[in-house]
């Protein structure tokens, strides 16, 4: 059986997965500038940062559950 922390990082994956793909991707593709920074590019930063903010919440919340402390 799956743990808990497996399931959870699967999903986080997929949904993430989903939002590096292409068309989704293509709304960002613009000329514009966020905070100097090409839209795109603040885009693709902020996705990675949030994946790894999320895989290590999610990882440490579940895993300390699942041990019991």
């Amino acid at each position: 059986m799956i743990s808990r922390v497996t399931q959870a990082l699967i999903v986080i994956f997929v949904i993430f997965l989903m939002l590096f793909h292409a068309p989704v991707v293509e709304v960002f593709n613009s000329v514009a500038l966020i905070l100097g920074i090409p839209s795109l590019l603040f885009y693709f930063m902020l996705l990675w940062l949030a994946l790894i903010l999320f895989t290590w919440l999610v990882s440490r919340k579940l895993k300390d559950r699942d041990h019991g402390n």
